[in-house]
């Protein structure tokens, strides 16, 4: 029976492996680096190396050798250099891809090696079992380098996404940087983010030292790697911003601690998810114009002004999240606030001018605007000043909630109540979250009682959170009833939707 094409390579690569006296576990390789020789003879010729392997690969030039010749002349020599990086340390994996490299540079070792590398550090091969930093490790260890140029080769190697020769210099820079901090007399932590940040983020010195600065003071202070260079980094580019070069003298000046406030600032706003820069000047702002009391610890100080730029931030994120608003009518106000005590706490509901105001929300022709307590004044001059005002559970509630200001009025306000308009229509009184629920598509993370324990938490945020969405769902559903004479709720028993006819000259 004759033998396939398949079945005669393998017999011909078998003949040539057994020649190299080697074990059986080195076949695999040996077969690959064959094919690769006979695909890059076939290149380019116009004969079967297979079929036909002792004629010559060019007529008109006998001199280049037979398929034969010039496969039984290579394949010894790069196996050797498989074998060879075998015995000088290097795993399998790197080994295989260095004796390919060579064929693929035709002998040019040096241009082989780099290839390696950078085929390791992009994955070239995807049955490597040995990561690429314990290959790069091994090598720059091998070559007599030192344990930290090693290591930081090795780190450049996979986190900065270079070539192994790139890596190695980086490597060697770094090592030199350090030192020669070392030799000024700089801690070790401070050494190494030096070197490191002049390595890997800017040459520029002038930022590295701060930067250096900054990361061994949050370091000492218990702050985790990653947290410390976030810290410190956003420290130098403020120090650039405002503090000049001379980090001793700005120092001296007290210039430092202004970028320390900015600092403090962005990295608040980061955790909040507000915007850093904006955020980081507020801060700085509030934080220049309080006053310190005397004795007042620093932390008690930064979570007061903290506190002022956080809501600062909200009223603003609020005005941007609702930019496209279409607004409202001239001259309406929607109202909603949140109260201080419940009325349980404060004896009862006959004694609701008593609970206090935490937050009230308005939404006007300018957009919503936040109040708290020290703000009711400013609140009553706008709703004394409307034509119209707008709110749930209006009459019974919010008003006589603000009753308990003496300074408050709604003047001559012709007073909108949605929750009286939908009693009247359905017979029963209906929850803002049921008629949102219904017609909106909307639920609220917080019911009233709710609010008054976040206040009571500090979670002033939280609060104002759910305030501002309870008024824009006033607004929604006003609009809704006024365009369409019908709202919707939920009934508790079987949540089916039930309709509620709206008188529409009611809601105008």
């Amino acid at each position: 029976m004759m033998k396939t094409r398949e079945e005669r390579m393998d017999e011909w690569m078998r003949e040539q492996f057994q020649k190299t006296g080697h074990a059986a576990e080195n076949y695999s390789v040996f077969a690959e680096l064959f094919l690769a020789v006979f695909k890059s003879i076939l290149g380019g010729e116009k004969i079967d190396a297979l079929e036909c392997p002792d004629q010559p690969l060019d007529a008109e030039s006998p001199e280049l050798g037979t398929a034969r010749e010039v496969i039984e002349e290579r394949i010894p020599v790069l196996f050797q250099h498989y074998l060879k990086c075998l015995d000088d340390g290097y795993s399998p994996g790197v080994a295989r891809i260095f004796a390919l490299k060579v064929e693929e540079n035709c002998d040019d070792v040096e241009r082989a090696s780099r290839d390696t590398f950078d085929a390791i550090c992009i994955g070239w091969d995807c049955n490597m079992s040995n990561p690429a930093y314990a290959e790069a490790l091994a090598v720059c260890l091998h070559q007599g380098r030192s344990v930290l140029f090693a290591e930081k080769c090795a780190e450049y190697l996979l986190d900065c996404d270079l070539s192994f020769s790139r890596a190695q210099k980086q490597a060697g820079q770094y090592e030199k940087i350090f030192g020669a901090c070392l030799a000024k007399g700089y801690p070790e932590v401070r050494a190494k983010a030096f070197a490191q940040y002049v390595t890997t983020v800017t040459d520029n010195r002038a930022y590295a030292e701060p930067f250096a600065r900054e990361y061994e003071e949050q370091v000492s202070a218990g702050k985790p790697h990653h947290e410390a260079w976030y810290y410190a980094d956003k420290f130098a580019e403020h120090f650039q911003q405002c503090c000049g070069d001379d980090w001793e003298e700005s120092e001296a000046d007290g210039d430092n601690d202004w970028a320390r406030i900015h600092t403090e600032g962005h990295v608040r706003a980061g955790l909040k998810g507000f915007d850093c820069t904006d955020y980081a000047k507020r801060f700085a702002r509030h934080y220049e114009n309080t006053p310190e009391q005397p004795d007042q610890p620093l932390a008690e100080r930064l979570a007061e002004i903290e506190a002022r730029t956080d809501f600062e931030m909200k009223v603003l994120a609020l005005c941007l999240a609702h930019r496209n608003d279409k607004g409202c009518d001239p001259g309406t106000v929607y109202l909603n606030l949140e109260t201080r005590r419940t009325a349980t706490e404060a004896g009862g509901w006959d004694k609701l001018s008593v609970l206090g105001v935490s937050i009230a929300v308005t939404i006007t022709t300018r957009g919503p605007q936040i109040f708290t307590e020290d703000k009711i004044p400013e609140l009553a001059g706008a709703l004394s000043r409307a034509e119209r005002i707008v709110g749930y559970n209006l009459r019974h509630f919010d008003l006589k909630v603000l009753a308990g200001y003496a300074e408050f009025s709604t003047g001559k306000a012709r007073v909108v109540d949605l929750l009286d308009e939908v009693e009247r229509a359905a017979g029963h009184r209906v929850s803002l979250q049921a008629l949102a629920s219904a017609t909106l598509g909307i639920r609220f993370s917080c019911d009233s009682l709710d609010m008054v324990k976040l206040w009571k938490e500090g979670k002033v945020l939280d609060v104002i959170e759910g305030c501002s969405n309870q008024v824009f769902a006033i607004k929604a559903l006003h609009e809704h009833a006024r365009a369409h004479g019908e709202l919707f709720y939920f009934l508790h028993e079987n949540e089916q939707r039930e309709r509620i006819a709206i008188n529409k000259d009611v809601m105008r």
